[in-house]
């Protein structure tokens, strides 16, 4: 099972969304975390290590350490802004 934690921009911004949004995403991690292929979840991003998870509207900008079994949640927002940030998260 996976560990999930989010970064400090994540958790604040996570603490800002509706409670609809919230807990789409809480059942979205508790089924990844569940799963021993959390990676089918997680869908590529071109130029960065970075991954997304998509919820809806809104996107999870994740990096996963399956040595550690950890899920590091880094950012997330709705899909119209957060594609904006990833230039951070670049190799």
């Amino acid at each position: 099972m996976y560990a999930i934690e989010f970064s400090k921009l994540a958790g604040k911004r996570f603490s800002k969304l509706d409670k609809s949004i919230k807990k789409r995403i809480i059942d979205k991690l508790k089924e990844i975390r569940k799963s021993n292929k959390s990676r089918r979840f997680l869908e590529s991003l071109k130029g960065v290590t970075a991954r997304k998870l998509r919820i809806g509207d809104y996107r999870l900008i994740v990096d996963v350490d399956d040595e550690n079994k950890v899920i590091y949640i880094l950012t997330l927002g709705h899909r119209s802004e957060i594609y904006k940030e990833l230039h951070e998260f670049e190799e």
